[in-house]
């Protein structure tokens, strides 16, 4: 029910978007039916996103699709996700630099790790204002652990909205800068699939100032399988 109403609210904007984009195309006013086009395309694009969350969190509750951990450069996998995001963050003029060493490997499955990037860029873009710097820097490393920082200059959040998004279910969370209602599900996808890969997220942030995700990952298997 709490997804269900974010995409409510989604094609409502969407809707309501598409409208007064046909009204600014009727009456020739093509440059606010520009600025018209990029907002549909932000709807379209979050609404896209909540989709293929919640596409892999049913597969995660029901213990489908495919899952191999190995070794992988984590500097890497945030690469391949960022190239993806590169229209996005020059859009909103946002610096992106990816900070990891070339030698940092984690135990991991890659394709549910490339999920968390994703919500990770996604929600640092989002509530980022122009101008702001996102960075990727290696915190710690042993022998058999590896931990990151994914941090951004973005709004922040207030404590309240910290321990709902690390508590253990998606739960219906006003923003507070925004006027859309969010199901912290992204979060939820998130910290499940960092569990299942035998690791811990944790968020650090102050409103105004920005957030830290930081996320630690095993750099041996239980089987003992390691570089």
């Amino acid at each position: 029910s709490i997804v269900s109403h974010d995409l409510r609210s989604s094609v409502y904007a969407l809707k309501n978007s598409n409208n007064a984009l046909l009204n600014h195309i009727i009456s020739e006013r093509y440059d606010e039916a520009s600025v018209q086009l990029e907002q549909n395309t932000s709807i379209a694009t979050n609404t896209y996103n909540l989709l293929d969350n919640l596409l892999h969190w049913a597969l995660l509750q029901t213990k489908g699709g495919y899952f191999k951990q190995e070794l992988h450069r984590l500097g890497m996998l945030v690469d391949q996700v960022a190239y993806n995001f590169q229209s996005l963050l020059k859009e909103k003029q946002i610096e992106f630099e990816n900070q990891l060493p070339k030698s940092c490997k984690a135990f991991i499955d890659a394709e549910t790790i490339k999920i968390v990037l994703r919500n990770l860029m996604d929600n640092s873009i989002k509530f980022s204002d122009k101008n702001a710097k996102i960075n990727v820097i290696l915190l710690n490393e042993t022998p058999t652990s590896i931990q990151f920082i994914w941090r951004d200059t973005g709004r922040g959040m207030q404590e309240e909205t910290r321990q709902k998004l690390l508590s253990n279910s998606a739960q219906l969370t006003k923003k507070e800068h925004e006027k859309e209602i969010g199901s912290g599900l992204g979060m939820n996808l998130c910290i499940s699939m960092i569990h299942k890969n035998g690791g811990t997220l944790d968020i650090q942030s102050q409103l105004g100032i920005g957030t830290d995700f930081i996320v630690t990952l095993q750099k041996i298997g239980l089987d003992g399988a390691k570089d």
